[in-house]
């Protein structure tokens, strides 16, 4: 029985990766050995108009009949190495270009970023590219091949209900935020008489987990209170999730971001926040890594080119990080970043308001919660022993002291209640023992890690030579 006609079909284990790049090879092979005993080459239709298509041949465009094919911009055909002409449509051809990102959308073409420049392709007609889109054009750049992903770069403001009130002690961080963002939104004329103008940007550093993003919110909220609109001007994003692998993407999702930000400023009349966390993977000093050095110029070129445009962004750029000395200067200069501010860890007086505030959003049973808690932190709950030349010294929790490490204290002992309050079957609320046992079991989780600000912290000018867990 002749079976040429069928598609047969194998059951099993799907072939390994290596089994589907020889039958790829394969395939390659056969196509080409088709062409040279055809005596024909192949090229790609670059326009398709008025019964006549574009190519880029071997030796260039070549405007040639359409005949009977139906073909589209992006197609590959066989032609005659002579004169041309189509033979017909190949239907399977290896595609390879590079990557670019899409900026702009027109009806037949659309404008694409290569990483160097803006360069204008066309695209088939069953494509529908849109601002962001990642394609794969020709080696000519000439015309999109194939949709590699949809764009996914649209930012939108978020509100923001954080208050100043929302955030435990950093009241030299609340002051210094007041002063660059409140007060020149309130006192616009005086500004201006000084010949003063508001700050571009705004540095958060200090270790993680010390509020450094709540800070960036109540600013929004605060600002919007100021000229009086609803606070939806919260513009927040990883750093890490800006990069891409492909070149163009991360320039291109920033630049969406500041449109954005611009947009926002058009619809509400005042400036959105935009908050980079872990701004030293996006912003890094260029040229420190081998590796990346070409993503990292552009990226941080993109950047600074929207920070220079700052005045028609309608943005205020607060970045946050716990590694600022590894930020580019260019970014971090006077002029882009005007203000610099040290968010640190809280003290004991701070840390009890900080468990005051979590405290007051669950239920407790028990007086003076807030106080043993600050107690049972500030005690020798050792993590580990740190080496000097001079000798050693503890590594204690108080060391790692930070308002996430207060929540997820409170939130260990609501835990612990409300396992018990449901085998009880009431509602009783968080004990002293809850508490007690809570941050004994925080300070337990915490020995195994690496708590290098901390260490570095703790050394001061010391010479660390070993770090020893806690037993």
């Amino acid at each position: 029985m002749d079976t040429s006609g069928f598609r047969v079909f194998t059951f099993g284990a799907p072939p390994t990766k290596e089994e589907q790049e020889r039958a790829e090879l394969e395939r390659y092979r056969e196509f080409h050995k088709r062409m040279e005993q055809n005596a024909q080459e192949m090229a790609m239709v670059v326009e398709v108009n008025g019964g006549k298509a574009v190519l880029q041949t071997s030796a260039g465009l070549a405007t040639v009949p359409v005949g009977g094919n139906e073909l589209d911009t992006g197609d590959a055909v066989f032609v005659n190495p002579g004169n041309k002409q189509i033979i017909g449509k190949c239907d399977w051809w290896m595609q390879h270009g590079p990557v670019v990102v899409v900026k702009e959308v027109g009806e037949k073409s659309c404008t694409v970023f290569n990483g160097q420049q803006d360069i204008q392709v066309r695209f088939p007609a069953r494509m529908k590219p849109i601002r962001g889109d990642k394609v794969m054009v020709d080696q000519h750049h000439l015309a999109i091949t194939k949709l590699i992903g949809k764009g996914q770069n649209s930012y939108s403001a978020e509100a923001s209900t954080v208050s100043w009130d929302d955030i435990g002690g950093q009241e030299l961080a609340k002051d210094a935020l007041q002063e660059a963002i409140e007060i020149p939104a309130k006192y616009p004329k005086l500004y201006k008489e000084y010949g003063m103008r508001p700050p571009r940007g705004i540095l958060l550093y200090g270790p993680p987990g010390t509020g450094k993003t709540m800070l960036g919110k109540a600013a929004s909220c605060a600002l919007a209170k100021v000229v009086g609109k609803a606070a939806n001007g919260f513009m927040y994003i990883k750093g890490p999730e800006v990069l891409d692998k492909f070149i163009g993407v991360a320039e291109e999702r920033i630049r969406s971001l500041f449109s954005a930000a611009r947009e926002h400023q058009a619809q509400h009349g005042y400036p959105a926040v935009i908050f980079i966390d872990e701004a030293d993977a996006l912003l890094a000093q260029r040229g420190t890594n081998a590796n990346t050095a070409h993503l990292d110029r552009t990226i941080v070129t993109a950047f600074l080119a929207e920070m220079d445009g700052m005045n028609d962004s309608g943005a205020i750029v607060i970045l946050a990080t716990n590694r600022q000395d590894q930020l580019d200067a260019a970014v971090v200069r006077e002029g882009r970043i005007d203000r610099k501010i040290e968010v640190g860890r809280p003290n004991k007086e701070t840390c009890r308001k900080i468990f005051e505030l979590q405290l007051a959003k669950t239920k407790v049973h028990d007086l003076g919660l807030a106080e043993l808690a600050t107690e049972c932190l500030w005690s020798e709950q050792k993590l580990a022993e740190v080496h000097f030349v001079e000798g050693k010294e503890p590594l204690l929790l108080r060391h790692i002291a930070s308002g996430a490490l207060i929540a997820s204290i409170v939130e260990r002992a609501s835990m612990k209640a409300l396992m018990r309050d449901a085998k009880a079957g009431k509602a009783v609320g968080i004990k002293k023992a809850d508490v007690e046992l809570a941050v004994e079991e925080a300070a337990i989780a915490n020995r195994g890690l690496r708590h290098v600000e901390a260490v570095h912290e703790l050394a001061g000018d010391r010479q660390v030579l070993s770090v020893e867990k806690a037993k």
